[in-house]
């Protein structure tokens, strides 16, 4: 929440003529990489970011990140190494989809850390 001399400020305000933020720009790097509950594994997490991706290849992204989700666990990894190598498996082809469906927009870089477990 902003202070409330902050939610005072305009951003139509001619002080801020030129002046852009983050938001406004799309970002001209992704990075594919997990995190714990996360809405999908792409960063920076923002609708820019996936206006970039085909909405199929979102939804299969998202069902990738769930699947992270379900079977690896922070203390203990991978619950089964069949989960890991299906996830791994999957991570190679959503990569090369991305990296495609990015060409031109943005840079791809790819953490598949939870790969390094166990």
């Amino acid at each position: 929440m902003l202070s409330p001399e902050l939610s005072r400020l305009d951003p139509a305000d001619p002080i801020f003529d030129g002046f852009t933020t983050v938001e406004d720009e799309p970002p001209t790097s992704v990075r594919l990489s997990p995190d714990y509950s996360a809405p999908s594994p792409l960063w920076p997490s923002s609708d820019k970011t996936d206006a970039f991706v085909p909405e199929s290849l979102l939804t299969r992204l998202i069902a990738w990140q769930r699947d992270f989700d379900t079977n690896f666990r922070w203390d203990t990894g991978w619950e089964t190494q069949e989960a890991k190598i299906r996830w791994a498996n999957e991570a190679e082809t959503l990569e090369a989809e991305l990296r495609e469906a990015l060409r031109g927009k943005a840079e791809l870089t790819v953490d598949l850390w939870p790969l390094q477990a166990d």
